[in-house]
Order: C-alpha cells, then sequence, then structure tokens
C-alpha cells in the first residue's frame, strides 16, 4: 500500500523551482517571510536547527500530529494511508495546528503553508512519482518529483458539512452518481445526478450571506471542484456561506430531465433549503444568492428572473438563455468572462449588461484579456483574472452584503 507523508512548515516560503519527472532528488531554496538577505537551502535550514527528518512510514497518524509529536519547531507532520482522505486530513491538520500554534502566541500563517508529500512504500522504499517533494532527505531512495506552491487558503481553507438532498424522497432507489478524475489536474467530474443535493461550506465568521453554487459541464457532467469546492471554500474562508450544488442533467445521454423544467428547479429548491435553514446555517435569508458557470450559469441566469428572486446572480462565462424577461425586479448582477471565449459568451455577456443596465438592474461586468473559458478557480490561474472571485467579494462588499450582525 502506498503511503503519503506530509510535513507542513510554518512560516517559510518556497521559492519557484521548475522540476519535471525525471530529474533526481535536489535542494529547493527556502526563505522566511520579511526576512532579507541570502535564500538558504534546505540543508541549511537542517543545519540550523530546522526540521528533523520525516518520520519513518511505520510511524503511526496519532503519534505524528498529537502536541509535541515529531514536527519541526514550526510545523506539523501528518501520514494517510490512501488518497482520498488526504485533503481532509491535511484541512484537519491544519486546523489542529493552528489551534496549537495560537495557544503558544506563535505568528499567524502566512498566505501559503509549504507542503511536503513523500511518495513512499513500507520500509523506506520509494515508490512512482512524489508530489510537491520538500526536505528533509530520508534513508530512501531519491524520489522523482515537480515542486510546487500550494496556497492554503484557496484549498484548505474550509471542510465542508454533510451533503443535504434537496429532494429526499426523490429517486431513491437510483444508481449512484459517477466520478471520473480529469487530467491534468485530477478534477472531479460529476455525472448520473438523480437526486440533487448541495454541499455545505460554513464559514467561521459568517457575514450572513450565502451563495448556491451551480457548476458547469454542459448539462452532461458537473464539473465540480474548479467550479464549485475551490470557489466554496475560498468564499467559506472569507465570511460567505458557500452551497456546491449538484443538479440533475438535462443533456446527459438518455436523461429523462430538462433544463428549465428539473435543473432549473434544483437551483431554485437550493435557495429555498438555505433560507429554510437560515438559522441553523448562520445565513440571513434575504442574502441568499446564486452562482453559476457556463451551464450552470445558465440556471443561475433564469433564476435570477424566477419570482423566487435570489439576493444576486454571479454569472461567470455563461451560457446565457435566449428568452429572459427583465424587468427591474431582476436579481443585481455580477458578470465574468473572458474575450477568447466563443462569440455568444464574449459579446452576449456585455450584451447582457448593456440590457440589465436598460432594465434598470444594478450590474458589474469584468471580461479578462486573453482569457478562454473555463478558468474557474485554480491554484496555478495567472493573471488579473485569477483575482475575478476577490472582485465578487469586492463587489458583495459594495453592496453591504459583507457587514455582519449578531446572529
Amino acid at each position: 500500500m502506498d503511503e503519503f507523508a506530509i510535513s507542513i512548515h510554518r512560516g517559510l516560503y518556497v521559492s519557484a523551482v521548475n522540476g519535471a519527472p525525471g530529474n533526481n532528488l535536489f535542494e529547493p531554496q527556502v526563505s522566511e517571510p520579511g526576512v532579507g538577505g541570502p535564500r538558504r537551502t534546505a540543508r541549511d535550514e537542517r543545519r540550523q536547527g530546522g526540521c528533523r527528518p520525516a518520520l519513518r512510514p511505520q510511524e503511526s497518524f496519532r503519534r505524528a500530529t498529537r502536541g509535541g509529536g515529531p514536527a519541526c519547531q514550526h510545523g506539523a507532520f501528518v501520514r494517510a494511508v490512501n488518497a482520498g482522505g488526504l485533503a481532509r486530513q491535511i484541512g484537519d491538520l491544519i486546523l489542529r495546528h493552528e489551534r496549537r500554534a495560537q495557544s503558544q502566541s506563535q505568528p499567524d500563517n502566512p498566505k501559503f503553508v509549504h507542503i511536503t508529500v513523500l511518495l513512499q512504500r513500507d520500509y523506506g522504499k520509494s515508490s512512482g512519482t512524489g508530489k510537491d517533494i520538500q526536505y528533509p532527505k530520508t534513508p530512501m531512495r531519491p524520489l522523482r518529483f515537480f515542486l510546487t506552491i500550494v496556497p492554503a487558503a484557496l484549498i484548505f481553507a474550509a471542510n465542508p458539512e454533510a451533503e443535504v438532498l434537496l429532494f429526499p424522497e426523490l429517486n431513491a432507489g437510483a444508481a449512484a452518481e459517477s466520478v471520473r478524475l480529469a487530467p491534468p489536474r485530477s478534477e472531479r467530474v460529476v455525472s448520473g445526478v438523480h437526486r440533487p443535493s448541495i454541499t455545505p461550506y460554513l464559514p467561521a465568521q459568517p457575514t450572513g450571506t450565502a451563495v448556491i453554487i451551480a457548476p458547469g459541464g454542459g448539462h452532461r457532467e458537473l464539473w465540480t471542484d474548479h467550479e464549485g469546492h475551490n470557489v466554496a471554500r475560498w468564499l467559506s474562508d472569507h465570511g460567505v456561506a458557500a452551497f456546491v450544488l449538484k443538479y440533475r442533467l438535462a443533456r446527459e445521454k438518455e436523461s429523462k430531465y430538462t433544463i428549465e423544467g428539473d435543473a432549473l428547479n434544483d437551483i431554485l429548491k437550493a435557495v429555498e433549503t438555505v433560507r429554510g435553514r437560515a438559522a441553523a446555517w448562520k445565513v440571513d435569508p434575504g442574502r441568499v444568492g446564486v452562482m453559476g458557470f457556463s451551464a450552470g450559469g445558465e440556471l443561475a441566469a433564469l433564476a435570477g428572473v424566477n419570482a423566487i428572486k435570489p439576493a444576486f446572480q454571479a454569472l461567470v462565462y455563461p451560457a446565457i438563455p435566449k428568452e429572459m424577461k427583465l424587468t427591474k425586479d431582476t436579481s443585481p448582477a455580477f458578470l465574468v468572462c473572458g474575450e477568447n471565449d466563443r462569440q455568444n459568451i464574449s459579446q452576449g455577456l456585455p450584451e447582457l449588461y448593456l440590457a440589465l443596465k436598460t432594465a434598470g438592474v444594478p450590474a458589474e461586468l469584468h471580461v479578462y484579456s486573453d482569457v478562454g473559458h473555463g478558468f474557474g478557480l485554480r491554484a496555478d490561474m495567472k493573471g488579473p483574472v485569477k483575482e475575478w472571485l476577490i472582485r465578487f467579494h469586492e463587489w458583495l462588499g459594495a453592496r453591504g452584503l459583507l457587514a455582519s450582525e449578531a446572529r
């Protein structure tokens, strides 16, 4: 069984080192934030009392994560015996480590958490390709790897609550959903949705605002990571409750569902469900909005003109419905796309913005240069488009939707 050894080190930024599978183990550069002078290598760090060598594979998860366990002075360590629980265990570890750090009056965690993953087999034998490898060396054969920098706030900010079925009695005997991992990032793509649901991400410091997130996928599948969970984690970390929607797919092969019947009903039911549980989830029922990507944007746009009227709509490179009756009661809109998207979006979204303004609907539009379709939210995004979610958060603030109230 492959085992994953993960070290999380506080206070260190890793310099950009571009390795590729096939390179031998090397000494990446590290530096402390706010400290000038030459960069130090990982070997220097160890010599100066930094992290001790990583645990052997047989060391237990329990020993590694308890207070005072085998970790570096500003770090923590964890093992996971399978890839499925890896992300959750890292998230739990960070929260546990932060509580310990706060009790010891250690400085706040920087924007980037330095993550080490050693892919190895029992008794110290290396195997396969390691990901995000960093020091220290262990008595193992050199691993082949590449190094990346992972923003903790983006990926590990929050753990989701249990999935909530929107229609508990619907299709109770239906087959389970299918999930595939799409290369090159192994992002989850869901199909075969017969029991629509929402997955809540609840903030530690709620503002009262909430958003239903509808991923895209051409109504044939749902790209739930970069157009769903990544966005939800970021929003939750910034005070906005987020709920990732899995809706029924009207264009999947042999589907019996429709867009304006079943799929639209799912997003409307999601809004009603969050409003109905507002007290438990610390949400203001008057501040529940919708966000949709591509095909999910079509549902969000249709919800924005529905009588249920979400507090706002965020349309991210949406499939724009052909016939929408816009009035002054249409939900305020935040619109985002790339200039290199197909014409019905790159030109259609600015046209929708003008139509909204003509109808007297508050709206804000962002068209990013040299950007195409499907960017979503990923850790490796570059250029101004990587901050589109920050712009959305600022827009919420400008509309008075981030003012916290006692709940």
